[in-house]
């Protein structure tokens, strides 16, 4: 079934809208992507991560579009009406931010509110949301040095892989890989 669905947290009423010509099959990946935490919004990720499954899948209208782009219009009628819903970007039909045109707007937006909300955070909430504290210690160092390596080995794979996908250069993704191990070595 073609139509427009919503995904409701049903503690605050926040939604994330979208579109699909296959309703019951976008939201089964919905709800995969969150259980595997790996869903593309990281807003309604965090809350799945945080909360549970607290969200209502609804199919909110059926509809018989031609094409692709007539569903992603009648969609983004109601992204506009959605002022503090998840959605982050105007409907573009899952391609969060490869060719949005207002793609550095979207990802400085994102860092705006994660840098602000974690400047309001206490220690102490800070290690329930993160799981880790600021506190020094040798084993906590080595714990989190061994998990940033990790993390970064995973991450230069992913890297390696996007770069071939749009022509970067290699060179580039060693220096950006390089700067992070850097910045992130500084901070223990």
């Amino acid at each position: 079934m073609q139509g427009i669905y919503y995904i409701e947290n049903t503690k605050t009423q926040r939604r994330y809208y979208g579109s699909s010509f296959n309703i019951e099959k976008r939201l089964t990946q919905h709800k995969q992507d969150l259980g595997k935490r790996k869903h593309h919004n990281i807003q309604l990720q965090r809350t799945y991560n945080k909360y549970g499954n607290i969200f209502r899948y609804v199919t909110l209208e059926e509809t018989n579009f031609n094409t692709r782009e007539e569903l992603l219009e009648y969609e983004q009628k109601f992204l506009d009406k959605n002022i503090n819903g998840y959605n982050m970007a105007p409907a573009n039909g899952g391609n969060i931010l490869g060719t949005h045109p207002d793609k550095e707007k979207i990802r400085e937006k994102i860092l705006k509110t994660h840098s602000k909300t974690i400047k309001n955070l206490s220690s102490e909430e800070k290690k329930k949301k993160f799981g880790r504290s600021k506190e020094k210690t040798e084993d906590g160092n080595k714990v989190r040095v061994l998990k940033f390596v990790l993390t970064a080995i995973v991450q230069w794979d992913i890297m390696q892989k996007l770069a071939a996908n749009v022509e970067i250069e290699q060179k580039i993704i060693i220096r950006f890989m390089e700067s992070r191990i850097l910045r992130k070595l500084n901070l223990f």
